[in-house]
């Protein structure tokens, strides 16, 4: 048979082979986007709310599809109490989560929540069960999120900040009253220890109980006391911004 396009058969059989091998390594790509996406919900979600059942309410905010319109209004007027709390501490607000609300516990099943009420993803996002969706809860879950996107996500993520300081803001941030007594400083302890807290997300996660959130909002509580409190916060998240630690002498 003529070759109609001139070529050499050993022209076409190398053109023939590259097209397969990118081919390939495309299908492959995409087979693995999939299987993370499908593997870590969390950030499946981020990329494509819709995808995993939910539909946006407000700017970057989402419910679960299947949350009626009467709590889809008691959610957003939840997360605007909630906001509010943190902005009053904070003075402003440079995170912009996107925050996923489900209405079922399958839902937050499904995205890996166990016992918890919320949780944070680094400075990314946010994901709150249906028993979560609470001013306190959200305040908490929020504050996470404003103090790793001060100090640096990543810098958070690989232990820069104490895990016992990060859940002892949150509480004082939210307010909390399981934790907390109504006053300041030491007054608001529930409950203290002076032994060593948790450092590590995965030594928190070991211990993680009712006392131990008590003891850190308490810590954290005569923490913020002594070092002027959101002054002092911010103090310290610019510092771990700027490559300093935790435990450095203020200047």
């Amino acid at each position: 048979m003529p070759n109609r396009t001139g070529d050499p058969p050993k022209k076409r059989t190398r053109r023939h082979l590259f097209g397969t091998i990118v081919a390939t390594l495309v299908a492959a790509f995409v087979a693995g986007v999939i299987g993370f996406v499908f593997a870590y919900p969390l950030a499946g979600a981020l990329v494509c709310p819709r995808c995993f059942g939910f539909a946006p309410i407000a700017g970057n905010t989402y419910v679960e599809a299947a949350m009626p319109a009467a709590d889809r209004a008691r959610a957003a007027a939840t997360l605007r109490q909630a906001r509010a709390m943190v902005l009053q501490f904070y003075g402003s607000l440079d995170a912009d989560p996107a925050v996923f609300i489900c209405a079922t516990p399958e839902c937050y099943r499904r995205f890996g929540g166990g016992g918890s009420r919320g949780m944070a993803m680094l400075d990314r996002m946010l994901v709150l069960a249906p028993d979560g969706t609470t001013p306190v809860i959200a305040a908490h879950e929020l504050s996470h999120v404003e103090l790793h996107a001060r100090a640096g996500a990543w810098r958070v993520w690989f232990g820069a900040i104490p895990r016992w300081f990060d859940e002892g803001l949150a509480i004082n941030v939210s307010d909390d009253p399981r934790y907390l007594l109504p006053g300041t400083g030491a007054a608001r302890c529930r409950a203290r220890t002076r032994d060593p807290l948790p450092e590590t997300r995965r030594d928190w996660m070991a211990q993680a109980d009712d006392g131990l959130y008590a003891v850190s909002a308490c810590r954290v509580s005569e923490w913020l006391a002594d070092h002027d409190g959101r002054k002092g916060v911010l103090a310290l998240a610019a510092r771990i911004a700027g490559g300093g630690s935790f435990d450095a002498p203020e200047r």
